[in-house]
């Protein structure tokens, strides 16, 4: 009778061990997961992305002659829309020369604009749960991958990438 309970006392033991060990395996696949979307920052165009709070996206792209017709040096005025989302509980201020970066595929930066024909700013204050949408152009070669950059804050390292060409 000893050797039957004896028996049945290790399955009992083996099962509860077998099956907390299932258990952290899903957590931790979980947890996983959760650090990989996290940890995304690159995004396309029509993706939301949030930095800080702060959810941008980059609904569209255009080609625009700008205000005194096509540039002299072989560059267009690279035009984006954009849409911010306010989910912090204070304001936000959203300045195209600090925030936004324009980048080549060999890494040169862009030079932002105001020659270029656009629909609203992005120089503005964002109130707490709201939005705001304009568009930022920055002078760039007619051709090539082009990533944009947003780092809601200068000073510190969050930010997200966005392919936007």
């Amino acid at each position: 009778m000893k050797k039957i309970l004896s028996v049945l006392l290790c399955l009992v033991i083996l099962c509860g061990v077998s099956a907390c060990s299932s258990d952290e395996e899903e957590t931790k696949k979980d947890k996983k997961d959760k650090t990989e979307e996290k940890k995304k920052t690159e995004y396309a165009i029509g993706e939301t992305a949030e930095v800080k709070g702060i959810k941008i996206t980059v609904n569209s792209t255009r080609i625009d002659e700008g205000l005194f017709g096509a540039s002299d040096d072989g560059t267009v005025y690279f035009v984006m829309d954009i849409t911010l989302e306010n989910t912090t509980d204070e304001e936000f201020s959203s300045s195209t020369m600090l925030c936004y970066t324009l980048k080549d595929i060999d890494g040169r930066k862009q030079e932002l604009t105001i020659g270029a024909n656009t629909n609203g700013s992005l120089d503005t204050q964002i109130e707490p749960g709201e939005k705001g949408t304009g568009e930022i152009a920055f002078k760039a070669a007619p051709e090539g991958q082009l990533t944009l950059t947003f780092k809601p804050n200068s000073f510190e390292n969050d930010k997200a990438k966005f392919i936007v060409r």
